[in-house]
């Protein structure tokens, strides 16, 4: 069906039919000739003059058609004119312009275009109230909907509501238990922080005591490290000395592998010590004699005095017999403190091993403590150990499926899906060389009678199992020509022109010899012990001076056997030596013992020459020390008798009087 537009209509006025068909599709019965025709049908308003003068609003009520009067035929004009004016006002009213009127020869006929932009908006608004009462009816729908989910929600919501304030009751009356349950808990935190707080103070207490203990055996180690670097330092000063007086003398560095520089270094280190602990006695002893002396000389003072006033000379003897005995207390004393020195050397020396070993041991700890921090650290967590777990359990499983597929594999092509993709490439390549992909164009019969032969010839049941044994063959193959060899070395050595079956007699027989060997060797060695105790029963019989004779010729070796042995022990050699070696390593010896003992006896020489003899010739009872060359304690006194000992022995002197001269041919 075809609609008409606005647009579509003509002004002028011989388009009433497009009119009424424009009026038909709004809904609108009116007729343009209805105009032409007033006498037939017309518009009329019921309305009195008074209603009009008061411009009161006028509804559509109040138009109603009716029938033409006579009046209006006769007056057409104004009657038309009165008859439009209540439907301007109307129009006016609601907010439409006003019908044009247009005077024509029948009377005044509403103007076309205002006619129909009137009925136009008419349209349009009835267009828009329908579409607003639509809305509103879908508004009401929507709302209607709303509402009973909003009736459902709050029913639910009371449901919720209830049941909450039944939880709340619950909770409420849980509160109260908890309450109850804090409070004992919080009496009991009390009592348990009371008891705390005491062994808190208790541990504080035994800290401060520990503190206290730790801090003065830091202080004791402290001390003891100082002494141990002294020490330290006090040996590392000795050997610093030592090594410079052997440079001294011998013009070169010691060295380590040679017995005769250690042995030379050891004496000086020896010497050095005796001459340090010869210096502290004797300024000890210079001056505890310093002492003595000053009383010495107020004590010959006081005698003098005494003498020449004629007192008797017993006090004399009574006090030199004093001063003796304070002597002998004094080195009594002094034996004393030397001893507790000892000791608390050797203390140090204990205390300084325990910290040695304590820092060993507290190394070790951190060491092992650093290992473990390292373990603990290293350790998987949980997560990634059941993570393991799992992905073992998947491996273990697909494991037993490729084994079971294996197993199961009947033909090659089964069997190379499960093989590495190396092994394929090499077995193409190796197939491609050997020209082997032409087998494929060989007969079935064939192929299975070669295959039968092989396995056959292999004694295999399988056909997977023909290249591991091809392997084997293989490597065996490869080992014959060295079993060859082998075999033809075996046979040389054993004869040149034996065959192989007598070569196993051979060695046999050969392994028993060696047996016999064995058990000869053993003969032959008691033989020997019984003849040389034999013969050493013969020339202990024999009796005579010939110095020729078994008896003297047979000790005269075993005691050069006796003296070579002793020899090389000494001189830390092998049994096996021979004796130009010992001769030559005791000449060496000799040497540098020599060289040693020279340039002691060289130093001991210019040392006594460059001391001067201030002794006085006087040794009368009334002796007096006046200088400290003349103090010789009785540990020097020793001292040099050691060393005169020593000398002896070296140069081979029988007597004191001998070492001069000895020396001076040296």
């Amino acid at each position: 069906m075809n609609s008409t537009s606005l647009s579509d209509l003509d002004v002028d006025h011989a388009s009433s039919a497009s009119v009424d068909r424009f009026l038909l599709e709004h809904g609108i019965e009116f007729s343009s000739s209805s105009m032409e025709e007033e006498k037939e049908t017309s518009f009329s308003l019921q309305l009195t003059d008074s209603r009009l003068e008061r411009d009161e609003p006028l509804t559509l009520d109040d138009f109603s058609p009716m029938r033409p009067t006579e009046a209006s035929a006769v007056h057409p004009s104004t009657s038309s004119e009165s008859a439009w004016r209540p439907l301007n006002s109307l129009l006016a009213q609601h907010g439409f312009s006003p019908v044009e009127l247009v005077p024509t020869a029948t009377g005044l006929l509403p103007k076309m275009d205002a006619l129909y932009g009137v009925v136009h908006d008419l349209i349009s608004q009835l267009e828009r109230r329908g579409q607003i009462i639509q809305d509103l009816v879908l508004d009401s729908d929507i709302n209607a909907k709303k509402q009973t989910k909003v009736e459902t929600s709050l029913a639910s919501s009371g449901k919720h509501v209830a049941n909450v304030t039944d939880a709340l009751e619950r909770s409420q009356l849980e509160v109260q238990s908890l309450k109850t349950q804090l409070e004992r808990a919080s009496a009991k935190a009390d009592s348990d922080q009371k008891a705390y707080k005491l062994q808190k103070t208790k541990l504080e207490q035994q800290l401060k005591m520990s503190e206290h203990r730790v801090k003065a055996k830091e202080a004791l180690v402290d001390r003891l490290q100082v002494k141990l670097q002294q020490v330290t330092d006090k040996d590392a000063a000795a050997k610093s000395r030592t090594r410079h007086v052997f440079r001294d003398i011998h013009m070169r560095e010691p060295r380590r592998t040679s017995a005769a520089d250690v042995k030379a270094l050891e004496l000086i280190a020896m010497y050095e010590h005796d001459r340090d602990k010869m210096e502290g006695e004797i300024r000890s002893l210079q001056s505890q004699v310093q002492e003595l002396c000053c009383d010495v000389r107020d004590k010959e003072n006081v005698l003098l005095r005494q003498s020449s006033n004629g007192l008797p000379k017993h006090r004399e003897d009574a006090f030199v017999e004093r001063l003796e005995a304070a002597r002998l207390e004094q080195e009594q004393s002094a034996r004393k403190l030397r001893q507790q020195e000892a000791l608390i050397q050797d203390k140090v020396a204990k205390i300084d091993a325990d910290l040695r070993a304590s820092k060993q041991v507290v190394a070790d700890l951190r060491d092992e403590n650093a290992n473990l921090h390292l373990e603990v650290q290293s350790r998987p967590s949980i997560r990634d150990y059941k993570a393991t777990q799992r992905r073992v359990m998947l491996l273990e499983r697909q494991l037993h499926d490729q084994q079971v597929a294996v197993t199961h594999a009947n033909t090659l092509d089964d069997l190379r899906q499960y093989m590495g993709t190396a092994e394929l490439i090499y077995r193409d390549k190796q197939n491609a060389k050997l020209h082997l992909n032409r087998l494929s164009t060989l007969p079935k019969e064939a192929c299975l009678e070669v295959m039968q032969d092989i396995c056959r010839q292999l004694d295999l049941t399988d056909v997977t199992l023909i290249g591991p044994s091809v392997a084997k063959l293989i490597s065996v193959v490869h080992a014959v020509p060295r079993m060859e060899k082998f075999i033809r070395d075996v046979c040389a050595c054993v004869q040149p022109s034996a065959a192989i079956e007598k070569v196993i007699p051979t060695l046999t027989k050969w392994k028993q010899n060696l047996d016999q060997l064995e058990s000869l060797q053993a003969y032959a060695a008691q033989i020997n012990a019984a003849l040389m105790k034999r013969t050493y029963e013969n020339v202990e019989d024999t009796h005579t001076n010939d110095p020729l004779s078994p008896k003297e010729v047979f000790l005269f070796v075993n005691e050069m056997n006796n003296a070579l042995a002793s020899i090389k022990e000494a001189l830390n050699l092998r049994k096996s030596s021979i004796v130009p070696c010992c001769l030559q390593t005791q000449r060496n010896l000799s040497a540098a013992t020599t060289a040693s003992v020279t340039s002691t006896l060289q130093d001991l020489r210019t040392a006594l020459q460059q001391t001067p003899s201030t002794r006085p010739t006087n040794t009368s009872e009334s002796y007096v020390v006046t200088s400290k060359s003349d103090i010789v304690g009785v540990a020097a006194v020793r001292q040099q008798h050691l060393t005169l000992t020593k000398l002896k022995q070296v140069l081979g002197a029988q007597s004191t009087d001998e070492l001069v001269p000895r020396a001076t041919r040296y």
